[in-house]
């Protein structure tokens, strides 16, 4: 990591995969988003071969990361909560 650069410019810096198919990361957005009963802070991100949830439930002090070695698509977040639901009965 170099030290020249900011926090702000390595959270918006492109990824790059093992076979060089490069991801672009400057539309990272988090939303404010009601589960059941819960407030939530989230996220959902994909590209080619990989998608990922983080979800804060932060009345509950209960953060939840998924990571998932498939193309997106709604089914991540309906993962994402069936586990949560594990953790907030």
């Amino acid at each position: 990591m170099s030290y020249n650069m900011s926090i702000l410019d390595l959270l918006f810096k492109n990824a790059a995969l093992m076979d060089g198919i490069v991801v672009n990361s400057n539309d990272l957005g988090f939303g404010l988003t009601q589960f059941n009963i819960y407030a939530r802070i989230d996220r959902v991100k994909a590209a080619p071969r990989f998608s990922a949830s983080y979800n804060r439930f932060v009345d509950e002090n209960l953060s939840l990361t998924v990571l998932t070695n498939k193309d997106s698509d709604l089914s991540i977040m309906k993962f994402t909560n069936e586990i949560a639901l594990h953790f907030l009965k």
